[in-house]
């Protein structure tokens, strides 16, 4: 192995090293210098449960960390990304390859190179894993014979899988038969609820704001808009029937009546904010003119 040395590249093949006997137990490849060796004993990489990291783990319980020694160095160009990875996972697979005919007890589980070759997972192992598959709702691991039903618990039907069951029928018979009776009750006292709206010029009444909608082949947030901020929609006015009853307003300098101050500020072309500032008392005229709901008292 050679000794620690200052890298010339961030193409390297590394091993990590126990301090207590000076033993090689992990090979890897770095496209990020020495980062990325370092990062085996980052807060994560600790709670992987491996052969690398519980042997790193037995190190930081005794306040130790690895050794890292660079094994060997990419020496061509750097810009040639796909070389330099080439060149990571031949050698790589070879230093793997190379310490371990040495003797080195290696803590890597494949034979490098990026993927999962050399990979052998005991029975025992695979046992396990089968279980857990079980356990979550898999339909099948390995020999496709570990098939798992699941029964709806609204309508009793059997599926092959959990998520089947949540896909295609959890969901609709929740709708239809799992709601208790109380929510049931208050959805309806909900519906109930919906809004009348009318249309101020021809007096069409219509069951919702939905409705409005879908005659005017419109969006119903556009309905609501024009509703609370009293706007026309294709040349009319529409409002909720259950909706308080706008005042009829007068121009004291004029005598003119409108039906309301939408009305009269359309007519003098003066915004709508303003004359409700002269409605309101905030202030006495505006553009010269002077407004009072019917039933006020006149003042002058």
């Amino acid at each position: 192995m050679k000794e620690n040395i200052e890298i010339t590249s961030k193409y390297i093949v590394y091993g990590l090293v126990d301090p207590r006997n000076n033993e090689l137990r992990y090979v890897g490849q770095s496209s990020k210098g020495l980062k990325r060796p370092k990062q085996h004993w980052s807060t994560f990489s600790l709670n992987l449960k491996d052969h690398c990291h519980n042997w790193i783990n037995s190190l930081i319980k005794e306040n130790l960390i690895p050794v890292i020694e660079v094994l060997d160095e990419f020496d061509g160009d750097e810009n040639n990304i796909e070389a330099a990875k080439n060149w990571l996972d031949t050698n790589e697979i070879f230093a793997i390859s190379f310490y371990r005919e040495q003797g080195c007890n290696l803590t890597n589980q494949t034979d490098g190179g990026g993927g999962s070759l050399g990979r052998v997972l005991s029975e025992e192992t695979k046992q396990l894993i089968r279980e857990a598959r079980v356990q979550q709702g898999s339909p099948r691991l390995g020999t496709g014979k570990d098939l798992v039903e699941k029964e709806c618990k609204y309508c009793q039907k059997t599926f092959k899988t959990k998520r089947e069951n949540q896909l295609y029928c959890d969901r609709k018979c929740y709708i239809t038969n799992g709601r208790s009776d109380e929510v049931k009750n208050n959805m309806s006292v909900g519906q109930t609820r919906r809004k009348e709206v009318i249309c101020v010029e021809d007096g069409t009444i219509y069951v919702s704001e939905h409705a409005v909608a879908k005659a005017l082949n419109i969006t119903r947030s556009l309905v609501r808009y024009a509703i609370d901020k009293n706007k026309k929609i294709n040349g009319k006015y529409y409002q909720h029937t259950n909706a308080p009853t706008q005042p009829k307003v007068r121009c004291v300098n004029d005598k003119l009546v409108f039906n309301n101050a939408n009305s009269a500020s359309k007519y003098y072309d003066i915004d709508y904010r303003y004359i409700c500032r002269v409605l309101r008392c905030i202030q006495k005229t505006t553009m010269g003119l002077s407004f009072k709901y019917i039933g006020d008292k006149e003042n002058g």
